[in-house]
């Protein structure tokens, strides 16, 4: 990011009241965490899927296919979403709390909201949140409308 740049956002939403940084590391490894749990569990679920005749299954077995195969889809979905924000975000995301908006950057820019536009920002009232979201990055919210 530029200088303009800096310079633009300033302008537009006022001085610094709070800076976050994101944990795109942590986005990485919950991929890759992800994936290695996908990649065992799917093939697992595969593999039983494949013996499992059109009726030779107990219940039992093709409920634990059904759950294997299940298990194997959530990790892939997570896998898929963390990647896909570590690589939208980059290095250096983060966000800003300022005088007259929050602003979202990278090393790609930075661009932002006024307070105007905000509808509604979730924080956590709980002190320990819910470990998953938080470790996945879904503790807090920001709801600002399409134009």
């Amino acid at each position: 990011m530029d200088q303009a740049d800096v310079a633009d956002v300033a302008d537009r939403f006022g001085a610094v009241v709070s800076r976050h940084p994101v944990a795109v590391g942590t986005r990485w490894r919950n991929a890759a965490w992800a994936l290695a749990a996908a990649v065992p569990t799917g093939w697992l679920g595969l593999r039983g899927l494949s013996t499992v005749g059109d009726s030779s299954g107990s219940a039992g077995g093709n409920k634990a296919i059904g759950v294997i195969t299940g298990l194997a889809l959530g990790a892939l979905y997570v896998a898929v979403t963390q990647t896909l924000r570590a690589l939208r975000g980059g290095p250096g995301e983060y966000f800003e709390v300022r005088e007259r908006g929050l602003v979202h950057g990278s090393r790609r820019g930075a661009d932002g909201w006024t307070w105007d536009r905000v509808v509604s920002v979730t924080i956590p009232s709980d002190p320990k949140p819910n470990a998953i979201a938080a470790r996945l990055g879904n503790d807090y919210r920001c709801t600002v409308p399409e134009q």
